[in-house]
């Protein structure tokens, strides 16, 4: 029952992820991306990114390859996020609940990247109303009209693969499992107020 599906995915699982959320965004209730590599065709467009070269033996080049730019445009998350998904026909302006995680010191996957994937999200989801929808005067107990949680959180001083040690993890494990649990109770909340 999408009021109760989930999906993770992790650096090009991310992609993935993002991908998925762009193509049937009424499919999931949540969604949680971590470091995810959401706008790689930015990213393999500059040659001097410290692994755009190493990227390009699994990617392609889409410097020098045109098919190859095409063909990542076609999936890329960033690129493929646009207003039109709002018009879904099964939930005309359902976006699933998305919780991106980001490391400052990522060389892999710059923390911009969610970061603008969340943005363009936000943006979208409230149809380009967002000062309107989140405006910083109101009081912080009002809750927004969207039963969408959107969020990212950005480690500093760490990695690709996240904050190191067992406790750490602990946490990280402990605010996603929140993440989750909120977004289904909004659901829940949504649908008996409906």
């Amino acid at each position: 029952h999408p009021d109760m599906l989930c999906l993770e995915g992790a650096s090009a699982g991310g992609l993935l992820a993002g991908a998925c959320i762009n193509m049937e965004p009424s499919m999931f209730r949540s969604v949680l991306i971590r470091y995810g590599f959401l706008d790689p065709l930015s990213s393999l467009l500059d040659e001097d990114a410290p692994l755009s070269r190493q990227e390009y033996l699994e990617w392609g080049n889409p410097v020098k390859h045109p098919d190859v730019f095409s063909q990542i445009g076609r999936y890329s998350p960033q690129q493929n996020l646009t207003p039109g998904l709002r018009q879904h026909p099964t939930s005309p302006t359902s976006f699933p609940s998305v919780l991106l995680s980001a490391g400052m010191e990522d060389p892999r996957v710059p923390y911009w990247q969610p970061l603008k994937y969340l943005a363009k999200l936000r943006r979208f989801d409230s149809g380009g109303s967002w000062d309107r929808q989140y405006n910083t005067s109101r009081p912080s107990s009002v809750a927004s009209p969207s039963s969408h949680i959107f969020a990212c959180r950005v480690d500093i001083g760490t990695g690709h693969f996240g904050r190191g040690g067992d406790s750490e993890a602990l946490e990280d494990a402990a605010s996603e499992y929140a993440f989750l649990s909120a977004s289904i109770a909004s659901s829940q909340k949504s649908q008996r107020h409906s």
